[in-house]
Parts: C-alpha cells; sequence; structure tokens
C-alpha cells in the first residue's frame, strides 16, 4: 500500500516536471487541485477588452500599456496581459428565426455572411439561429464562407433568445482566445426561454465576452411597449459588457453596421489583471481609463 502511494506521488512529481508549470509553490495566478485522478488548474484572471475611439467615432491605435489606469473597485490595478489589434477574436453570431422575423430574415443572413467575409485568418466564428429551439448551424470556424444552412433558414416560432445566448456563452467560455463576442441580430426580445435575463449577464461577465446586439424592428414597432422593453434589455446586455446595441433597418445601413463590429473586434484592447484573492467572491466595479488623453472614449465591461 506505501509503495503504491510512493509510486503515485512520484508520477504525479514527474508530470508537473514535464508539463513545466512554472513556480508552483510561489504563484498566485493558478490554483491546482486533484480530484478523482483529474489534474485541474483554474486561474482567477479578469479579461478586458476595450475599444477606445477618439471625438468622431474613430478607433485610437498604437496605444502602449502604460497609457492606462485600470482600477478595481477605485483601486489601480497592476496589468499583466495587453494585447493590441493583431489579437484573434471568437465571435458566436445569433440570428434570430423566430415569426416576427418573416420580412426580415434575409437582411440578418446577409449580414452574418458579410461578417464572415470580413473575417482574418486566426478569428473564428460559430453560427446559431433561435425560434422555438436553438441550433447551432456552424462550429468555430476560421471560414469565410458561412454554413450553407444559414441561408436555408425559414422565420416561425416564438424566441429562445436568452436561451441562444447562454448555450453560445457556454461554448465561448471554452475557446482559449481572450477575445471573445456574442452578436444578435434580432427584432426583438424573449417570448420562451427557460434561462434568465441575470444568468445570461452573469455567465456573459464570468466568460469575458462582449454583446454586440443589433436590433431591426421596424418603425412602428418603438410606439409599443413590449418592443420598448426587449430594446432596452438588449441595449443593457450590450452596456453592461463593453459591446453596442445599434438600431438599424437593415439593408445598406446593416451591411455597414456589422462591418464596424468587425473592425472594432480587430482593434481591440486586450486587458488582464489578477485581483487579490481576499476581493474575490463579490461584484467589483472596474474603470478602464486613458492618461492624458483628452476627449477619448473607453468602453469595456463595467464588472466583474
Amino acid at each position: 500500500m506505501h509503495l503504491l502511494k510512493y509510486i503515485t506521488v512520484f508520477l504525479l512529481l514527474t508530470f508537473f516536471t514535464i508539463i513545466g508549470l512554472p513556480n508552483l509553490s510561489l504563484t498566485k495566478t493558478n490554483n491546482i487541485t486533484l480530484q478523482d485522478n483529474v489534474i485541474k488548474i483554474e486561474t482567477n484572471l479578469v479579461i478586458l477588452n476595450a475599444a477606445v475611439t477618439d471625438s468622431t467615432g474613430k478607433a485610437i491605435l498604437n496605444l502602449k500599456q502604460t497609457d492606462f489606469i485600470l482600477e478595481d473597485e477605485g483601486k489601480v490595478q497592476d496589468i499583466a496581459i495587453f494585447k493590441t489589434e493583431t489579437t484573434p477574436f471568437a465571435t458566436a453570431l445569433l440570428i434570430d428565426a423566430s415569426g416576427s422575423m418573416r420580412n426580415k430574415l434575409s437582411r440578418a443572413r446577409v449580414a452574418a455572411a458579410q461578417f464572415a467575409e470580413s473575417m482574418r485568418v486566426d478569428d473564428v466564428t460559430s453560427v446559431y439561429s433561435f425560434s422555438d429551439k436553438v441550433k447551432n448551424l456552424q462550429e468555430f470556424s476560421s471560414s469565410q464562407d458561412i454554413s450553407p444552412d444559414v441561408w436555408e433558414l425559414e422565420a416561425e416560432g416564438e424566441t429562445t433568445l436568452y436561451d441562444a445566448m447562454y448555450q453560445a456563452l457556454q461554448t465561448l467560455s471554452s475557446r482559449q482566445e481572450l477575445r471573445r463576442a456574442i452578436i444578435v441580430i434580432s427584432d426583438g426580445g424573449d417570448s420562451k426561454s427557460k434561462r434568465q435575463e441575470k444568468e445570461v449577464l452573469e455567465l456573459a461577465l464570468k466568460t469575458s465576452a462582449s454583446i454586440y446586439a443589433i436590433d431591426i424592428a421596424d418603425p412602428q414597432d418603438d410606439k409599443d411597449s413590449k418592443q420598448m422593453i426587449s430594446s432596452g434589455l438588449l441595449k443593457n446586455f450590450a452596456d453592461k459588457t463593453g459591446g453596442q446595441y445599434i438600431k438599424t433597418l437593415g439593408g445598406k445601413q446593416l451591411s455597414e453596421k456589422i462591418l464596424d463590429i468587425s473592425k472594432e473586434l480587430r482593434t481591440q484592447y486586450t486587458i488582464g489583471f489578477y485581483p487579490e484573492k481576499e476581493n474575490q467572491g463579490r461584484k467589483h466595479r472596474l474603470s478602464l481609463k486613458l492618461v492624458n488623453r483628452p476627449n477619448t472614449q473607453v468602453r469595456t465591461r463595467q464588472s466583474y
């Protein structure tokens, strides 16, 4: 029995030596546990993907790490990770295929295809549709040709928006890319999901995913109280995660907006820090600012 124990310890030490985990006894960034013979490595790294623009809305490029001040509950943090526009992104593109989209679905399909065409070689996109059920039409791919299943979509049924967002976020959470985003093309809110708004927002923040909500509701819908609530929910998702809420009718304007999102994902700054261990386990307010850069806007997540 003792011999078996010593052999087990020896094999574990040999494994750690082979994979080269640095300073296991000293680092505060890795939490390594052994459970049921499975080695789990967890990290408390918090990621912010930030869009920085000037007063005209144009992206500001070539900033350095020293240009930023990151605060957690008002306390300045050391930036551990800083990546610029060369960083690849992973996106989940969600297309509303519910009955209310009958006259708008063709616009959404074209916009999705245009987004895929704009990707760089290292970027990846998955595609989902949602109505009564959530369907994964395309696994994560760097192909600039969108899945043929997108062109076969038909508008019918109710709207499982929250379920679609939650499922896409679960998949995004396992991706290695630090820059992650959800892009929703829809004309309304949720009518049939099992998941709730709060669950989606919590998972989005945990996944470090920015949510871009493209609202293509008809102009007359703006007077409908239910539609106003739906639009407000989409805007809340975008504001809290550092994405954007975009109102558009479709056509050329929709094409321009989705390409703007693609460009923004390519020009973001990806910043990471390790919060103090004793401050974990509760909601924290984040602030990311530029040093001596007036008339600029930094848009990123507001909390973790």
